[in-house]
């Protein structure tokens, strides 16, 4: 019996290590997919809606949603979840993923709906970009 070697199903151009990434997003569906997606490619992937006090010690990147629900990026920003915590890769349905959540100071924006080669490339340089408020992951 032959073995068949079935290709990776995203693309692995860039090594991601095992940076550990918090994805914040109130879609199930949008969570499963970045789930199965990142981890695909190599990241240790947490998800949460939102909708407790995120817990942001620990992780290399947080993936947060502008919108969640009953509460915004802004709002996740103004209690202080984020403070002192590791970069943050806002994902915006806004038509300009350039202009980020008031009070949130993203090292990287991405506009919804994404290709995950673009998500992957953002995620690369937020983790690789000292003055973006990254750095490399733990090996």
């Amino acid at each position: 019996m032959q073995s068949h070697h079935t290709a990776p199903l995203y693309p692995r151009g860039i090594v991601s290590g095992r940076a550990r990434l918090l994805v914040v997003d109130d879609d199930p569906g949008i969570r499963q997919m970045l789930t199965l997606a990142l981890a695909e490619r190599g990241y240790d992937v947490t998800t949460t809606d939102g909708r407790a006090r995120l817990e942001v010690a620990g992780y290399d990147l947080v993936l947060l949603d502008a919108r969640l629900g009953g509460r915004t990026a802004a709002d996740v920003a103004a209690a202080g979840e984020l403070a002192e915590g590791p970069p943050v890769l806002l994902m915006t349905a806004a038509l300009d993923a350039k202009v980020p959540a008031q009070g949130v100071e993203p090292a990287g924006a991405i506009a919804k709906p994404f290709d995950l080669v673009d998500l992957f490339a953002a995620i690369e340089q937020c983790l690789a970009e000292p003055s973006a408020g990254g750095r490399p992951p733990a090996r």
